[in-house]
């Protein structure tokens, strides 16, 4: 008779028929060679073939225990030989990345000699590419440098040139002038003695007179009938014709700056201003009498 459990009496014999008959039962242990996983077996005591009455187990349970141990066995086969696969492919994965880490490193040590950043033994070297770059650039720090200097040279070449431009146009409107100034100058120290009589006839009654005095020519004038007291008094200066007329001689003493707008006039108009300056002249002589 069998329990619900569907074990036999039998099960409940004493223990040492049951330690006699050991089950085997598999375990996973790993093989460090092939990296796998394989089935070891705890005790092998067991006989093959098994009947309820040496495990004190019912027939129908040792035929589902024996089903299930070949599935199990099944596939930890199956998932024993998966991973093999997957440690294969692994360490063939690895393999080529070591190998295109190796090409790479290879080829950076190429390039690092050919730049001359190192020598064949891997030292770092002082020649080669790099130094070339180097003193191509260092050559070219200095042409720009050089190329600046001549940019300043040549600003201040032409700024100077433009200057001796500059100076040589005023110099050029100087000359002009002078040389008109001289033209006209001549022109008037041909004028004779007789050519200001004509000029100044109209001016007799008011008592104007004048003669050429000393080696250049200058001309003295007189002023009478400027006293009421003394008709005959005389008021005198000297014009001088150089560049330009210059007063002097004034008896009486005239205010120089007076004087000196009445020569800017003449000076500044030869054709009408003489006769602005004589009636400036005899208007300032006439005002050291009040």
């Amino acid at each position: 008779m069998t329990s619900q459990c569907g074990r036999s009496p039998a099960f409940f014999s004493p223990l040492r028929s049951r330690k006699k008959h050991c089950n085997t039962i598999p375990c996973l242990n790993l093989d460090r060679k092939s990296s796998a996983l394989c089935p070891a077996v705890i005790c092998h005591t067991a006989k093959p073939t098994m009947t309820s009455i040496d495990t004190g187990f019912t027939a129908p349970f040792l035929s589902t225990l024996s089903i299930q141990r070949s599935t199990f066995t099944s596939w930890l086969d199956s998932e024993k030989s998966r991973i093999d696969s997957i440690a294969e492919q692994i360490s063939n994965l690895h393999g080529e990345k070591q190998r295109r880490i190796k090409g790479l490193l290879r080829r950076l040590d190429e390039v690092r000699c050919q730049r001359g950043l190192v020598n064949g033994d891997g030292d770092v070297s002082v020649g080669g590419v790099a130094q070339q770059k180097r003193a191509l650039e260092e050559k070219q720090r200095k042409l720009v440098a050089d190329a600046k200097v001549l940019r300043d040279k040549n600003r201040a070449a032409q700024m100077e040139l433009d200057e001796l431009l500059a100076e040589q146009s005023h110099q050029q409107t100087l000359a002009e002038a002078t040389r008109s100034k001289k033209v006209q100058l001549a022109e008037m120290k041909n004028t004779t003695v007789e050519d200001l009589t004509k000029g100044l006839l109209n001016y007799k009654y008011v008592g104007l007179g004048f003669e050429r005095v000393g080696v250049e020519g200058d001309l003295l004038f007189k002023f009478t009938r400027l006293d009421p007291t003394d008709l005959l008094r005389p008021f005198s200066f000297i014009l001088t014709l150089r560049q330009n007329y210059e007063l002097s001689s004034c008896d009486p003493p005239l205010d120089k700056k007076k004087t000196d707008e009445l020569l800017s006039i003449l000076n500044s108009d030869a054709d009408n201003g003489f006769m602005y300056f004589l009636v400036g002249m005899r208007k300032l002589f006439k005002e050291t009498l009040s």
